[in-house]
């Protein structure tokens, strides 16, 4: 992408808790067995309950809370359908 096509690009802002999220992402993946695979996990999911319903509740963590909750496909839709009712009272 170049700057004369596209004009300047405007600098999105990472939601609250990006950085633990990713690197919580990153140690799933990256996990050598189940225990630290779930000790990320309960995690990122205890992100996403203290701040739920707070100004630093965002759609980025409960949607990042679903695509690792392949265990229980019905709570992984119950987080992706929080994360889509989050985004649009964002807009």
């Amino acid at each position: 992408m170049h700057k004369e096509q596209f004009g300047e690009v405007e600098s999105i802002k990472k939601p609250p808790h990006y950085e633990a999220i990713h690197q919580l992402a990153l140690d799933i993946v990256n996990a050598n067995n189940k225990q630290q695979e779930w000790v990320a996990y309960n995690q990122i999911k205890e992100i996403c309950d203290k701040f739920a319903g707070t100004p630093l509740d965002h759609p980025f963590q409960w949607e990042t809370l679903a695509d690792f909750t392949y265990h229980n496909p019905e709570i992984a839709l119950s987080y992706y359908f929080k994360a889509l009712e989050l985004a649009m009272l964002f807009n």
